[in-house]
């Protein structure tokens, strides 16, 4: 502190040193003494010059933005210079995760600070910490564990972020949330800044897993067990929810009618393998890939085909079961939900119950995939082009980016001013539907 006081006072003489060398010069030419009318005509003509350009340099160096004393310093002697306002560095931003899902507690956590923000060109502080809500520049409230709980009043300045990583029709259908109803959502239109949600119309789209083109096409050892489906037959299905509102359990029993299907866990009668996770925290890092998973690794040892069954038939909703999940094993992914699966999975990589008019036809077709192995060559192509990451990387990538837009608010200024509409009926239109495939 003594130093930068000390060279602050330097420079505030060295302001003063081109006035006082003009000085100078003046009295030695004589400008500035009494008997300046017997000084010669064109000595006088310079002198007016020179004060001319004494009463004109404050001017032109404050339009120019010049420091008169940077043209006296080295950049040593520049560095100690208080910091002006203007050329402060940003304070870091602060992202409160003020009701965290379980896996965004463990994706966080198993961070360092430092590593989470690797690859990010912005840095922000994660707290999970209510009590640092009034320090928190953005406040991200997942409204699926809201329930009927009243949210904090909103400080100046603040963004606030919904996130929504359940479909609303489990949201409104399923557990009847007493938050996301248009009586209590009323209280918070022209609050909501930006939003998390499986839709890709959101502000940060999250999506349950993502693919990218291989760098070694055809070297990758990863691919050496995809290289047939060795005989394989048989279609399995992982559940322990039972009742939904796209009433898949009801489609599986038509499909069971005339096709064979082993389902693991609390909806059917196949015992889970002993290499599951036992603990719902293990089964947490195993399925965000923060933890080796060898659950699924039967798939690779005994089926053909998995039900990729969605929980709820809603614009945009896929999750893991039909992105990374499954994908990674040797296995033909059987999608069912209303999502345009074009849109987030390679070509050939998966089958979607659409394409069939009935439970009946799709199992006619995966007969006759099982008996033909050039038909079943033709879902592995995209194996060899692709690679799946689990989802934990997109949520990564949504702090990274939400953080990139604390940086400079303003340009992302944005409000809701109905938040109800735009979780339920988007755009006027219906966000889920009812089931029309179950005949």
């Amino acid at each position: 502190m003594l130093v930068i006081k000390i060279m602050n006072s330097f420079h505030v003489f060295l302001s003063y040193v081109p006035l006082i060398l003009l000085i100078f010069i003046l009295f030695q030419m004589k400008c500035l003494q009494r008997n300046y009318e017997k000084v010669p005509v064109k000595i006088q003509r310079i002198c007016f010059g020179i004060l001319a350009t004494v009463a004109l340099l404050p001017f032109i160096l404050y339009h120019q933005n010049i420091d008169v004393r940077q043209l006296f310093m080295n950049a040593k002697q520049d560095r100690l210079q208080p910091i002006h306002e203007s050329s402060k560095v940003k304070q870091i931003s602060t992202i409160l995760l003020y009701n965290a899902k379980h896996w965004e507690k463990a994706i966080w956590e198993s961070y360092s600070n430092k590593s989470f923000w690797e690859n990010c060109p912005f840095t922000c502080r994660i707290t999970t910490d209510q009590k640092l809500y009034n320090e928190s520049d953005a406040v991200i409230f997942v409204i699926d564990l809201l329930g009927g709980r009243t949210l904090p009043k909103k400080l100046p300045k603040q963004v606030w972020i919904f996130a929504q990583y359940e479909s609303t029709n489990y949201l409104m259908k399923e557990i009847h949330s007493k938050f996301v109803t248009s009586s209590n959502l009323k209280n918070y239109n022209n609050k909501v800044n930006w939003t998390i949600s499986y839709r890709r119309d959101s502000d940060f789209p999250f999506i349950h897993g993502s693919y990218s083109v291989r760098q070694n096409k055809f070297e990758d050892a990863s691919l050496t067990k995809f290289k047939s489906f060795k005989k394989k037959n048989g279609t399995a299905w992982f559940v322990s929810h039972c009742g939904t509102s796209s009433k898949r359990e009801n489609y599986v029993n038509l499909l069971r009618k005339h096709l064979s299907v082993h389902i693991y866990g609390a909806c059917g009668k196949m015992k889970v393998p002993s290499n599951c996770p036992k603990s719902r925290e293990l089964a947490i890092r195993e399925c965000w890939g923060l933890a080796k998973s060898k659950c699924f690794d039967i798939l690779d040892e005994k089926y053909l085909f998995y039900l990729s069954f969605e929980n709820a038939l809603c614009r945009d909703y896929v999750t893991e079961k039909g992105l990374h999940h499954v994908t990674q094993h040797n296995i033909i992914p059987v999608m069912r939900g209303s999502a345009n699966y074009s849109l987030f999975n390679p070509p050939t990589s998966y089958i979607d119950t659409k394409d069939f008019s009935s439970p009946k036809q799709l199992a006619k077709y995966l007969h006759s995939i099982e008996t033909d192995a050039k038909l079943q060559s033709q879902f592995q192509k995209w194996k060899r082009e692709y690679v799946s990451s689990y989802p934990r990387e997109n949520w990564r990538r949504n702090m990274c980016n939400i953080c990139q837009r604390l940086n400079d608010p303003v340009k992302y200024m944005r409000v809701y001013n109905d938040i109800y509409k735009w979780i339920v009926t988007p755009n006027n239109q219906p966000g889920c539907w009812l089931p029309s495939d179950l005949h």
